[in-house]
């Protein structure tokens, strides 16, 4: 299927590729296979998605916990509290005999307490509480276990944990987003990462024609000295040994955590003749909001030398496959477009020479972007993804309209729900608000009017965005499993990512993948 992770020549940049999982026996696996375990995580997405996904998989999502934290929790030091708060309700689950605590990266970092932590767990639960070392952090902890004598401690198996899980999937991370987003021709992708946040990007967040994507090779002094010497050698020797003209640098956790200076690698290779950009990331927002970042930085340094002249250009803004689905799905409005006379450009992949003469947001996370040119640049935009014969002749229209007013800005959305009620069913969306707008109001003009839309949010700045968007002031946020059980006891149907789908048991279900949850595996159906 896929080509094994290898090393350029010379060059110690390493490759990251979609890839089946191994089936290699891991400290994971072995965990599981005890029906009294828990294992709890906590850290940046990648570290906490990456073991949802192998719960799922596995079967074991009911033996699995995770800790949604942010950066700053870390950095003010509250992280330990709301760690050790988990672990406890995780250790008062039925059932429970050991709960691990699965370190990452940044648990390691900040030097918690972790002996503490197990001692005081275990006389207030009596149940073991153990941390377990993993990562490339924690290899180098000289308290380290490996899994054999870990499990070693354990007592004897006697409980059964059979309670449901009660989390929500953890979404693909900032830094995975960008690096879908970010394909331009001649480009690579660094990943700046002690090579843990790779993981989750290989088995499950990135799609199989991404090509080009690497990250360094660090060792323990650059999370003293930092960072940024060790990725501007590496990412220079990949720039000399191939014939690729540029490179995006994007931020993780720990990179983010020890204060690395991006902007300065990005400059050093600029000054060599190099394209060079960094991307900003820390690992604990979501997709949604990193390429709306990402692409509201892009279109703010390229106002500064975009020729003013507007030439016969459309710019796509918010298209990732992972966020807006397969490029087919636009099929209709490119072919229109094209056959008006208009070039097509989609930022991420091509570089705009010209302020184009109007933006077409297909996604949520290309909305800030086109509103700032509509700002600076007087540029028209319309926010869409029709679905429909009536949506799309609509659509054309309006395309016609902006283009020769040349400002403005339409969007598809649901205007009022008194139409005429042909059908009763509660009908229930979740997914990306541009696209299930585009669904919902195909359905409700053939008269279904008990409509909801919602969409999940990591982040206070993701439920910005979403509030965002065409109708986005209607929109139920989904934050937790009881933000969900709500809609789910007022949905009869329920269109969601198949992923979701056992949350919904009872319910009818028609799938629509979102890849924010679902990562490549959702493109594929």
């Amino acid at each position: 299927m896929i080509k094994a992770e290898k090393e350029l020549k010379g060059v110690t940049l390493k490759t990251i590729q979609a890839e089946k999982r191994s089936k290699a026996e891991i400290a994971m696996t072995r965990f599981w296979k005890r029906k009294d375990v828990m294992v709890v995580a906590a850290g940046s997405i990648p570290c906490i998605r990456e073991l949802y996904i192998l719960a799922k998989e596995m079967g074991t999502l009911h033996q699995f916990r995770y800790v949604s934290l942010t950066n700053s929790d870390y950095i003010l030091g509250s992280a330990e509290d709301m760690i050790r708060e988990a672990l406890r309700k995780a250790a008062l689950v039925p059932g429970v005999q050991v709960v691990v605590f699965y370190l990452s990266c940044l648990d390691i970092l900040v030097r918690l307490d972790f002996h503490h932590l197990e001692e005081k767990l275990y006389k207030e639960t009596g149940v073991l509480v153990k941390c377990f070392y993993r990562g490339p952090l924690g290899k180098e902890e000289k308290e380290r276990l490996d899994v054999d004598n870990f499990m070693r401690t354990f007592p004897k198996e006697t409980g059964t944990i059979d309670q449901l899980s009660s989390q929500l999937p953890p979404p693909v991370s900032d830094g995975a987003g960008i690096s879908d987003w970010m394909r331009r021709h001649g480009w690579a992708n660094v990943l700046v990462t002690p090579a843990g946040c790779r993981s989750c990007m290989s088995d499950c967040d990135m799609t199989e024609d991404q090509k080009h994507v690497y990250y360094p090779t660090v060792v323990t002094r650059d999370f003293v000295f930092g960072m940024e010497d060790t990725t501007k050698k590496q990412t220079d020797a990949l720039l000399k040994q191939t014939k690729l003209s540029g490179v995006s640098l994007i931020g993780t956790a720990v990179p983010s955590f020890i204060g690395m200076d991006g902007e300065s690698v990005a400059d050093s290779l600029c000054e060599k003749d190099y394209q060079a950009v960094y991307w900003e990331a820390d690992g604990f927002h979501d997709a949604l909001f990193g390429v709306s970042q990402a692409e509201l930085q892009q279109v703010r340094c390229k106002a500064n030398w975009l020729l003013k002249e507007k030439k016969k250009v459309v710019q796509i803004l918010g298209y990732s496959p992972l966020l807006a689905g397969p490029m087919t799905d636009l099929e209709e409005g490119l072919s229109f477009l094209h056959q008006l006379g208009y070039e097509v450009i989609f930022d991420g992949h091509q570089a705009a020479r010209n302020v184009p003469v109007l933006n077409w947001v297909v996604s949520t996370a290309g909305i800030a972007a086109a509103r700032w040119m509509q700002e600076r640049l007087q540029t028209p935009s319309i926010i869409s993804r029709p679905l429909g014969d009536h949506a799309w002749s609509t659509w054309k229209k309006q395309v016609q309209e902006l283009l020769r007013d040349g400002k403005g800005e339409r969007k598809l959305q649901i205007h009022r729900m008194d139409i005429p009620k042909k059908y009763e069913e509660h009908i229930l969306f979740i997914g990306e608000p541009v696209q299930i707008m585009g669904v919902a109001h195909a359905l409700w003009h053939e008269g279904y009017a008990q409509i909801r839309l919602s969409s999940m949010a990591w982040s206070k700045e993701s439920e910005k965005l979403i509030r965002s968007a065409p109708g986005g002031d209607t929109f139920h946020i989904l934050r937790n499993m009881s933000d969900l059980v709500k809609e789910r006891d007022w949905a009869d149907v329920v269109y969601c990512d198949p992923w979701l789908f056992p949350f919904f048991d009872g319910k009818k279900t028609v799938s629509m993948p979102w890849g924010l949850i679902s990562g490549r595996t959702g493109l594929s159906r």
